[in-house]
């Protein structure tokens, strides 16, 4: 909805197919969506510590290059 401006996470597949981060773009946030106790969710305001931070570590954006990988050899081209 163009409400936020997302983390952006640059991965460059190696020769070996492990990815690797070549970039990292923290972008300006200042709410998090969190579960709420009936299952649906709802907005919460950032700390200042918390707005700087990326919304993903370092090993879930290379686990996540790795099933782009996956999914690449499967379908044998880029998705």
């Amino acid at each position: 909805s163009g409400s936020v401006e997302p983390d952006t996470f640059v991965l460059k597949k190696n020769g070996d197919d492990t990815p690797t981060i070549e970039e990292l773009t923290i972008g300006s946030k200042f709410q998090k969506e969190v579960m709420d106790e009936f299952g649906g969710t709802r907005l919460e305001d950032l700390s200042e510590d918390q707005k700087s931070v990326s919304c993903l570590d370092n090993e879930m954006a290379q686990r996540l290059g790795k099933l782009a990988i996956e999914v690449e050899k499967f379908y044998r081209s880029p998705r």
